[in-house]
C-alpha cells in the first residue's frame, strides 16, 4: 500500500491506497494512532479526516485543560475537527449537576472559533447524563430549548441515582451488564 496526505480546502486528509486486495486475513493499519481493520477482499482508497467528538474541558467536573489549550493541542496533533461535550445533568444526585456555566462555556467556544477558524473546526456539545429520566425531562427540555448546540451525547453513568462503580459492588458481572444495557435501552 501507499500512505500519503492530501489537503482539500485547507483540510488535511490521510489517504491510504491499497494496491492489491487483502486475501484470507484481516489487515490492520495504524495511521497517526488510529487503527483500521479491513476485511479480506477489500481493495480501494481509504480517506480519513481526524475528528474528536468527545472532548471535555475544565468546564466539566472532570476536565483538566481549558478550551484554548485543548484547541492548541488538537492543532499540534493535526486534528481537523473537535466537539467539546461538557458533562451536564439536571439530576441533583449526579456529580455534574450545577457544574457547567453555560454562558461562560459559550463565550469560550466563540472565542476559540474566532481564534482557530483557519486551523480547526470547533463544535459545541454536551454529554447529558441520563437524559431519559422522566422526573427531570421537563427541566432538561427547558434548558435545551435555550441552547445552540451542535451535538449531544447521551450517557449512563448512574443507575437509579447510584454511580456505576457503587452500583456494581457485590453484583454478578452478568447482572451488572444486564442492568446497564437495560438503562442504555431506556435512554435510546
Amino acid at each position: 500500500g501507499n500512505l500519503s496526505e492530501v489537503r482539500i480546502d485547507s483540510e488535511k486528509y490521510v489517504i491510504y491506497k491499497l494496491q492489491e486486495s487483502l486475501d484470507r486475513y484481516v489487515k490492520c493499519f495504524n495511521l497517526n494512532g488510529l487503527t483500521l481493520r479491513l476485511n479480506s477482499g477489500f481493495k480501494g482508497v481509504i480517506i480519513i479526516k481526524v475528528i474528536d467528538y468527545h472532548v471535555h474541558s475544565d468546564n466539566s467536573f472532570d476536565g483538566k485543560s481549558d478550551i484554548d489549550s485543548t484547541c492548541q493541542e488538537s492543532i499540534k496533533k493535526e486534528v481537523q475537527e473537535i466537539c467539546f461535550t461538557e458533562h451536564f445533568s439536571v439530576d441533583p444526585r449526579d456529580v455534574s449537576f450545577g457544574v457547567l456555566d453555560y454562558s461562560k462555556y459559550t463565550c469560550e467556544i466563540n472565542e476559540a472559533r474566532k481564534k482557530y477558524k483557519k486551523y480547526l473546526l470547533i463544535k459545541k456539545g454536551l454529554e447529558i447524563g441520563e437524559p431519559h429520566l422522566a422526573e427531570y425531562s421537563e427541566e432538561l427540555k427547558n434548558f435545551l430549548g435555550g441552547t445552540d448546540l451542535d451535538f449531544i451525547i447521551g450517557s449512563v453513568h448512574n443507575i437509579n441515582g447510584v454511580k456505576l462503580r457503587l452500583f456494581m459492588k457485590n453484583k454478578k458481572k452478568y447482572n451488572v451488564y444486564q442492568d446497564y444495557f437495560e438503562e442504555i435501552y431506556k435512554m435510546a
